[in-house]
């Protein structure tokens, strides 16, 4: 019985495999010559200059009759090669080591079914390194040409065939896809199969043996010549060809880590975007009688993986691995190979990884504490998470798993990184000359990084100790040398008492001194080395560094600052966050951290921490990368750790109520999560709570943005549902709208958002709306432009209505550079509330898209509330608000107690606070700041200035050093050649600054400020791609440095000095060599790296950088030479082109936005370098003193002295005087007071001097330039002749003197009788050995008005002076006047239209040297004026006419007669004249600009030649006129120049210019600005007309006053002391009263044309009467009284921003924009809003306006008081008192369907997207077309309904590659039943087409419907 089973066990065996051998005869040797190479290079700069391996061998193969091979390498020899290639010794050849070429040589089995590798047999202890090896090997014999695999294709529908169909396959196709193992992993592989004709065949033969022959002559091949073709004579030639697609693979052993970027691609796919491809091709040659009996020829794979920098660049990195096996011989077994007896089987062909690492010390517990996982264990894990783990998950202190091992252990470690240290600090504090590009600071930080990821916790530790013991060390060894310098200072003391002290003691002194500050410094060199290893460490991101930073954060012996760093970088770089480690990081947030002093390091703590757990549980994508791909899912989103996170910051923001900095950070903590329970979290506990301010339930909206991204279905209802809520907050419903873009909205629910302006009670939500809409348009952001191109279709449903500066906006900028590929993104967001001046929450984000990866720029976000309190305080304290009168108090008073006005600060001025969020990358940072935590500064340092009294005073020393590293991206896959191939791109960044400061005061002023700094700034980009060689244990390839390097050690000396501040810069003497003070470079280069030695890759031996081969760009230019500095720019380049035109093509395609952001990135890796090298010994000019002057003085009338303003100090002989006096003998006062009096006594400079006074004279100018003589005489005589110090006392004196001489100058000959001017004076002046050059400039501005009767005439001067060392005085004088006209009517509109409006600008500017006779002139005159065109157009325009009914029903300031007053106040015309000089006219630039105006505007230009009486002017003479249109559209040029005219017309006004002109004159033109600014809104403006009352905010409503006072207008906050009021006298007559600081007017109507003002200035009465079109100004021009023609009075209050116009009848006003949201009275709240535009004085609200109204009359005795129709109801209301409430948006209902997660909510569908998920391709596949489904109505039915009718139909499909958050939000949508139009979003075409089965009808299962 046995024997028979073993019969059919055998015949089973022998029947599953097919009779054929498929390229392997049994009792056969087959002797291959095997070639493998791989090499990396950049070929579009030099494509043969490479650096790779080659590995050569026999490979002996011997057939077996059960279907296996006997396969031996012989005599492998293994080659390095890293330069041209064309240089024949260029190739090296390595020793392997011998214990991996034992195992390499020893023979190997491999069992076939149907010529498939089926599981190979090694040796148990064989390194992964050979068996990669070994598996190439077979991989490129591996050929499955009877498709045995074809069923593992996914496709719609496939027969299995049987084994006859196997046999048969080939024969009747020649193409067809099979599932095949390789190196890649398990991919599907096309195979394409044809038969070569017999000459064809020949010629590949004759191909092969002269490649043979030639190869063999160069290098003896091993094996000799090829006897394959006497092997395939006579025989069938083939060529079979496979490739393999990355896109569908079971399996790929392809690992990526990307830190600091967010990546949209998979590198284990074909192609990554831009940023990676891979391709890898098999072709076969072989022969044969028959297909499936054949031999193989020659093999050749080929495996290309192309990668770019980081963006698109014109050249990119190529690696290439090339594979070659060709037959040599076949003949008989004639002595067998005997496979390994101590074997293990090996299932597949994929690339293995090494399965030990080293570093760890074997004997303790620091070695690895895992096993290999088995395949039962790995296949568990995949059914449950979808990811086949490759390692098991690594412990928390053990040794981790390294992908790519390096032999070295902790001693090795631990020398190399103290080395470093000591090195680095020495450089950067020591010698920072000597910190050039060179030492590349940061690329050695950076490998220490990477050195100590292999080690465990123990490893660590002792590392860490041994840092921490040669930092003791140093520390000693300086206090001992202090102690040696301390004696040493002892004894030069006892010698200065003595009195044996000389000059050059006194210099020893100072060399001496100096040596002192540097051994201080060196102190600082333990702090520089423990602030560098811990920010090296917390960037490792391993578990036993996370762990031992874990205890270093806890334990409180660190600085506060580096801690804080620490933290921030340790939980950014955790590289495998398992849940034992996340628990731990939890548990130090939950322990220590929160009871930690400082919040700052609790609060970003758990920030990160949120970020953390997001990465690894929440965000889909973490699947497609490390370490997910190795370890498996180490948690997902209903992971508990991450609902117990998020329960404990629930937790905690339900008890953080005292501390509102935790509370605002907790909320931001729990949306950085992501996750739904954050949203239900924020939702119920913050949004839906109405005891938290708006700027805390804002926040949280905001903060689900990562939520909304990731669940946009379960999101997308909360914030419609907030959005609808018109009782909500502005600023909550605000942040909903910014947030819903990124749930992808429907256009149905965009269409809603938008029709909902037109009805939205809120304009600042308007407003917000309409900007967002608008930038949504032109977005380029990729996630934004789906919602974009809904949005064009809706946007003109929303109100088209323009806001101003003054409401929200949500601004927009975005620019696709497509020579980077890359999409640079600036978004802007102001959010103003109704109660608040400054905005609430002010938004600066930058974002940089690529195809591949999104990048976090810089972002600061501002949240605030309170702050016009702090306004508040600001103006009080600076006084820009007058004091009431006695007078005015009380009146205030008064009316405030009649009302009984409520105080309305309380709405505007709440707590005030500020919370910031500051990002860059993934780093964030958030402060807070109240009234508590400044006085808490202030009282920190008033503490601090107690304890050390004289600190500002002493020399205070600083230092800083951080490493960063915000990106890091790891790539590690495999080669077909058998050796892995390493890819990374990191920036790491070095910045140091060191130094000290001093402060000197002079009566509690600061007088003069020393700083010392020492700034080291290195910033290294780099890239490397290549091989690791597993026997050299070297990385070699390719790389590129692109890096940016400063060092310039500067003392600076800031010094007040009167009107004058100098500035005096230098290099410390210490630097005694030349440095790089810039250094920008970028280094492409092949290299060879040892990664066993702990040194960056640009320190390499042998490194080569690639160059084209051209002759290099070379530049050398002495910059420095015109200023005497030792300073060259030497620049060289190897790119192709660097004209002028290749850079303005790139500029184009900026905006000023991207080009900010994006210039500094090259389009070309070619090698360039550009520094700027410094010698400060060789440099003549050893310092720089630059020097500012500022005065302003005026003049009242002609010959008055001029007065000296507040602006500077008042500068006359006495107080440069004492000025002097008091630099010479500061301390010593009975000198002081002689000095001042010599000095009084002069009275001019001595003849024999030259005066600087002779260029121009004033009063008392010799006198001062004496005193500045004599006061160099005076230092001289202490400091010593000739002192450079006397020296530059005395020139900064002589400044000042010529600052006053500009002074007068300026008003002399601009002939300036009354005004004012101003004098900015500028010096700079080069300081040597050799004396001293100095430049100058100075600029003088003047003013001067008059009014006249017409107007006034506006007088603007300026002149500018520029003088040399050694040149005149060059001037360019600049005097414009202009007569501005008057408006002498303010309401009538057929008056103002009448009046003749003129203004006329006439300018001159001169221009030359003072020694000139004549100058050159340009002169310009001009008129502008009102056409008559324009007066017939306002007549017959339509807003014309509809005012002129307004007025006839009794509407006169309405705002359409507003805007018809404005057009009839308009000039419309210019004329100008303009004469150049000769010489401009003359220049062939001139001519060019004309020829391109004519181009600009062909086919709207006409030229013609002028009439005879207009050619005899002058050539050099333009005539220009210009006429607008009324609306500003458009405008007719005319141009007159040479005798030609040029005509052109109907020009279009840019949107910019738009309402410019025609220019209204009836208001200043500050008050025009910031009505355009605003859009007409502010200043804003309240009317009160006989029957109507329009307020600030444009709200009208029907009120006749009484005889009783009415309150008008009031600050209601009781800050700024206005108010006006007003009552009916007879008729429609007023008497109007006006408050204003110490002012009171009483306007009372005498006639229907006449008022009589009752004036009250602080006490003193005055009765004034104006005549018409007189104007008085009274308290120094703070009040202006005017009366128009059309009897319109006007009061305005210069102080308090206020306007009041009164004709008897009608009133105007317009205050401040400073009062938002404080006024009170029946002009309204002023807070730009209409909702609720009217409260009471107890901030309640009426039913009817008139009823609000009724409660701002003062009741007195004798007037009438409130009608009695009303009376009753009026009472009711007033003491119901309902008052604004803002009702926080229900979201109950929703929130629990959140919680609900969504997919199982029930909800009726009447059809949806198919959606299927392919596990191989790794795709999410949504049908186009959506279909039935039976779905239940509702909760109550029990069971899902089921079809009970169906019919075929055909769908189409589109993919997307998944994990990732875009396929999750598409699934979403589409199973939640919403309409996708799939091929917009994903831009794809149809992946497949389907038979589906589609219900019809359907019976549902449960009558609970």
């Amino acid at each position: 019985m046995k024997c028979y089973l073993a019969i059919l066990l055998f015949v089973g065996a022998a029947l599953s495999n097919s009779t054929h051998f498929y390229g392997w005869k049994p009792e056969r040797e087959f002797v291959f010559r095997f070639e493998s190479k791989v090499d990396s290079s950049i070929p579009e700069i030099r494509s043969n200059q490479k650096a790779g391996v080659k590995l050569t061998s026999l490979i002996r193969v011997q057939a077996k009759q059960d279907y296996s091979l006997i396969i031996k390498l012989e005599n492998p020899k293994f080659w390095t090669f890293n330069g041209i290639q064309d240089q024949r010794n260029d190739e090296r050849e390595q020793p392997i080591p011998e214990p991996l070429k034992a195992h390499l040589e020893k023979p190997f089995k491999a069992h076939l079914r149907r010529g498939v590798v089926e599981s190979l047999f090694v040796e148990s202890n064989e390194p992964n390194t050979v068996t990669n090896i070994k598996k190439a090997v077979l991989a490129n014999l591996n050929m499955d040409l009877s498709a045995s695999r074809r069923n593992a294709i996914e496709s719609n529908r496939l027969e299995m065939p049987d084994e006859q169909a196997l046999d048969q396959s080939p024969l009747d196709q020649s193409y067809f896809t099979v599932r095949e193992q390789s190196l890649h992993g398990d991919c599907q592989t096309s195979y394409n199969i044809h038969e070569l004709p017999q000459y064809e065949a020949e010629e590949i033969e004759e191909q092969m043996q002269q490649e043979e022959s030639r190869r063999n002559q160069e290098q003896h091949l091993q094996g000799g010549l090829s006897q394959g073709r006497e092997v395939c004579r006579g025989k069938k030639y083939w060529q079979v060809s496979k490739t393999r697609n990355f896109d569908n693979c079971v399996e790929r052993p392809v690992y990526q880590k990307w830190t600091g970027v967010e990546p949209k691609c998979d590198v284990t796919k074909s192609g990554c975007k831009d940023l990676t491809s891979h391709m890898s091709t098999t072709n076969y040659i072989v022969c044969g009688d028959d297909i499936r009996e054949f031999v193989i020829r020659k093999s050749e794979t080929e495996n290309t993986i192309m990668a770019h920098l980081a963006w698109k660049t014109e050249e990119k990195f190529l690696n290439k691995a090339k594979v070659i096996i060709e037959l040599i011989k076949e003949e008989a077994i004639s002595s067998p190979i005997q496979p390994p007896k101590d074997e293990r089987e090996i299932k597949d062909l994929i690339f293995e990884f090494p399965e030990k690492t080293y570093g760890s010390n074997q004997n303790n517990h620091g070695n690895h504490e895992q096993e290999k996982m088995s395949e039962q264990e790995k296949n568990r894990i995949e059914q449950e998470s979808g990811v086949r783990p490759v390692l098991p998950k690594p412990s928390l202190r053990g040794a981790p798993w390294m992908l790519v091992s390096v032999p070295m252990n902790k001693e090795e470690i631990a020398r190399e990184v103290v080395e470093q240290m000591k090195k680095i600090s020495r450089e950067i504090y020591e010698s920072p000359d000597s910190c050039t590009s060179k030492g590349d600071v940061a690329g050695h930080l950076n490998v220490l990084v990477k050195a100590l990821r292999p080690l465990s916790y123990d490893d660590l530790k002792y590392v860490e100790s041994k840092v921490e013991a040669e930092s003791q060390r140093l520390e000693e060894e300086q206090q001992s040398g202090s102690r040696y310098s301390n004696r040493q200072r002892q004894q030069e003391l006892e010698r200065e008492q003595s009195g044996r002290f000389n000059g050059r003691q006194r210099q020893q002194q100072d060399e001496e001194q100096q040596q002192q500050e540097q051994e201080q410094q060196e102190r600082n060199q333990r702090h520089v080395i423990q602030a560098l290893f811990y920010d090296v460490m917390s960037k490792v991101g391993t578990n036993p560094a996370v762990m031992l930073m874990k205890e270093r954060i806890g334990n409180n012996q660190l600085p506060k600052s580096l801690r804080m760093r620490m933290i921030q970088q340790t939980l950014l770089n955790v590289r495998t966050p398992t849940k034992e480690l996340l628990k731990e990081l939890t548990g130090l947030m939950q322990s220590q951290l929160k009871t930690h002093p400082e919040s700052r390091l609790y609060t970003n703590a758990v920030v990160q921490m949120s970020s953390l757990i997001y990465r690894a549980c929440v965000n889909p994508s973490k699947a497609n990368r490390y370490p997910v791909r190795i370890f498996g899912h180490f948690c997902d989103k209903d992971s508990e750790i991450v609902n117990e996170w998020v329960r404990f910051l629930q937790t905690e923001l339900e008890t953080e109520e005292k501390r509102p900095e935790v509370r605002l950070t907790l909320i931001t903590a729990i949306g950085k999560t992501g996750s739904l329970k954050a949203a239900q979290v924020l939702m119920s506990q913050i949004v839906a709570k109405k005891e938290f301010s708006p700027m805390v339930r804002s926040l949280a909206v905001y903060s689900i943005k990562r939520v909304a991204k990731m669940e946009p279905v379960h999101i997308k209802p909360l914030l419609l549902n907030i959005i609808d809520n018109i009782a909500e907050e502005s600023e909550v419903r605000i942040a909903a709208v910014a947030i819903l873009p990124w749930t992808m909205p429907t256009t149905s629910e965009l269409q809603k958002v938008a029709v909902r302006t037109w009805f939205e009670p809120s304009k600042q939500f308007a407003a917000f709306v309409h900007s967002t809409f608008k930038s949504l348009i032109h977005t380029k952001v990729p996630e934004l432009i789906p919602t974009g191109q809904k949005v064009v279709s809706v946007i003109s449903l929303v109100k088209p209505f323009e806001f101003g500066y003054q409401y929200s906006n949500n601004f927009n900028s975005n620019n696709l550079v497509r020579y980077l590929d890359m999409v640079i993104s600036q978004k802007i967001s102001l959010v103003r509330s109704k109660f608040n001046l400054a905005p609430v929450r002010t938004s600066w984000i930058n974002m940089v898209f690529g195809s591949s990866y999104t990048l976090a720029g810089p972002s600061f976000t501002l949240y605030n509330q309170g702050m016009d309190k702090w306004i508040d305080l600001i103006m009080y304290h600076t006084k820009q608000v007058s004091p009431a009168s006695q007078k005015v108090a009380e009146e205030l008073q008064k009316i405030t107690q009649a009302l009984n006005i409520h105080d309305r600060s309380e709405k505007v001025n709440k707590k005030p606070e500020l919370f910031a969020q500051v990002a860059l990358f993934d780093n964030e940072n958030e402060f807070f700041l109240d009234e508590a935590k400044i006085a808490e500064m202030v009282e920190d340092l008033a503490q601090k200035l107690r304890q050390e009294e004289n600190i500002l005073n002493e020399r205070i020393s600083f230092n800083m050093t951080r490493f960063v590293r915000p990106i890091e991206m790891e790539t590690v896959g495999p080669s077909d050649a058998g050796f892995p191939i390493y890819l990374e791109r990191t920036l790491p960044m070095v910045f140091a600054l060191r130094g000290s400061s001093q402060v000197v005061m002079e009566d509690e002023v600061p007088k003069k400020v020393m700083l010392k700094v020492v700034p080291v700034v290195n910033i290294k980009m780099g890239a490397h791609m290549g091989v690791i060689s597993p026997f050299t244990h070297e990385l070699i390839g390719t790389g590129l440095d692109l890096a940016t390097h400063f060092a310039l050690p500067l003392e600076i000396t800031l010094e007040k000095k009167l009107t004058q501040v100098t500035m005096d810069i230098k290099v410390p003497n210490q630097v005694t060599k030349e440095i790089e003070a810039i250094h920008v470079f970028v280094t492409p280069f092949t290299m060879k790296k040892d990664l066993r030695k702990i040194r960056p890759v640009s320190k390499s031996t042998e490194l080569k950088v690639i160059l084209s081969g051209e002759p290099l760009k070379e530049l050398k230019r002495d910059i420095g030479r015109a200023l005497e500095i030792d300073a060259k720019l030497i620049a060289e380049t190897d790119a192709r082109y660097v004209d002028l035109q290749s850079y303005v093509e790139k500029i184009r395609q900026h905006n000023l936005v991207s080009l900010m952001s994006s210039f500094y990135l090259p389009s070309t890796i070619r090698m360039s370098s550009a520094k700027l090298v410094f010698n400060p010994q060789q440099s003549k000019t050893k310092e720089i003193s630059l020097s500012f002057s500022l005065l302003k003085a005026s003049k009242e009338a002609l010959h008055e002295e001029v007065q000296f303003q507040p602006l500077g100090k008042e500068l006359n002989d006495m107080t440069l005087i004492k000025e002097v006096c008091r630099e010479n003998y500061k301390n010593d006062n009975y000198r002081n007071n002689k000095c001042i009096v010599e000095l009084s006594a002069i009275e001019e400079v001595d003849q024999n001097v030259r005066s600087i006074c002779e260029r121009h004279q004033f009063q008392n100018c010799k006198q001062l330039e004496a005193i500045c003589h004599k006061a160099r005489e005076i230092c001289e005589s202490t400091q010593g002749l000739r002192s450079q110090e006397c020296e530059n006392k005395a020139d900064s004196c002589f400044k000042r003197v010529l600052l006053l001489q500009n002074m007068h100058k300026a008003f002399a000959t601009n002939q300036i009788q009354s005004g004012s001017v101003v004098s900015l004076r500028a010096d700079a002046a080069l300081r040597s050995q050799y004396g001293s050059r100095a430049v100058h400039a100075a600029v003088s501005v003047g003013y001067q008005k008059e009014r006249n009767q017409n107007g006034a005439e506006v007088k603007i001067m300026s002149n500018v002076e520029v003088k040399a060392s050694e040149s005149p005085v060059y001037e360019i004088k600049l005097l414009t006047t202009a007569q501005v006209p008057r408006v002498n009517n303010r309401w009538n509109s057929n008056q103002i239209l009448e009046e003749a409006l003129q203004l006329i600008l006439n300018g001159k500017i001169e221009y030359g040297f003072e020694t000139e006779s004549s100058k050159k002139v340009i002169q310009l005159k001009s008129m502008m004026s009102k056409s008559e065109e324009q007066k017939e157009s306002v007549k017959k325009s339509p807003e014309y006419k509809r005012c002129s009914e307004e007025e006839q029903s009794g509407k006169r300031l309405s705002d359409v007669c507003e805007y018809t007053r404005h057009q009839s106040a308009s000039i419309d015309e210019i004329k100008a004249e303009v004469q150049f000089p000769e010489s401009i006219v003359r220049c062939p630039y001139f001519n060019k600009l004309g020829e391109l105006i004519k181009s600009l505007f062909m086919g709207q230009m006409w030229e013609e030649r002028t009439s005879e009486e207009e050619s005899n002017r002058s050539e050099t003479d333009l005539r220009l006129k210009a006429k607008f249109s009324r609306t500003g559209d458009e405008a007719q040029l005319e141009a007159e120049i040479a005798g030609n005219k040029y005509k052109i017309i109907n020009v279009r006004i840019p949107k910019v210019l738009k309402g410019v002109f025609p220019m209204s004159m009836r208001n200043p033109m500050s008050y025009v600005v910031l009505q355009k600014a605003t859009k007409h809104s502010c200043p804003p403006s309240c009317r009160v007309e006989p029957r109507y009352v329009s307020t600030f905010d444009n709200k009208t409503y029907s009120y006749e006053m009484n005889n009783c006072w009415h309150l008008l207008f009031k600050d209601c906050a009781q800050k700024v002391p206005v108010a006006v009021l007003a009552k009916n006298l007879n008729n429609e007559k007023k008497e109007v009263k006006i408050l204003s600081g110490i002012t009171e007017i009483i306007m009372t109507p005498e006639s229907n044309s006449d008022l009589k003002l009752n004036l009250n200035i602080n006490g003193r009465q005055e009765e004034i009467r104006l005549q018409s079109g007189e104007v008085r100004q009274f308290n120094e021009e703070q009040l202006e009284l005017r009366r128009f023609r059309d009897n319109v009075y006007l009061a305005s209050f210069a102080k308090e921003s206020l306007w009041v116009l009164f004709d008897g009848e009608r009133i105007e006003i317009s205050p401040s924009q400073m009062l938002k949201s404080r006024a009170c009275g029946l002009c309204g709240d002023n807070n730009g809003e209409n909702t609720a535009d009217l409260l009471t004085p107890r901030n309640c609200l009426m039913s009817k306006p008139r009823f609000a109204a009724y409660t701002y009359m003062i009741q007195e005795n004798s007037c009438q008081g409130v009608p009695a129709s009303d009376k009753q109801r009026y009472e009711e209301e007033k003491s119901e008192c309902v008052k604004e409430e803002f009702i926080p948006t229900p979201v109950d209902s929703l929130i629990r369907k959140v919680a609900a997660k969504g997919l199982k909510i029930t909800r009726p569908l009447m059809s949806q997207h198919v959606v299927e998920k392919h596990m191989q391709s790794g795709q999410t596949c949504i049908s186009i077309q959506k279909i039935r489904v039976c779905s239940k109505n509702n909760q109550e039915e029990t069971q899902e309904p089921k079809p009970s009718q169906v019919a075929r139909r055909r769908l189409q499909f589109v993919c997307i590659d998944r994990p990732s958050i875009l396929a999750q939000q598409l699934e979403q949508k589409a199973l939640s039943g919403e309409s996708l139009n799939v091929q917009s979003l994903l831009g794809q075409s149809v992946a497949y087409t389907k038979l589906v089965y589609e219900p019809q009808t359907c019976q549902r299962q449960s009558n609970r419907v």
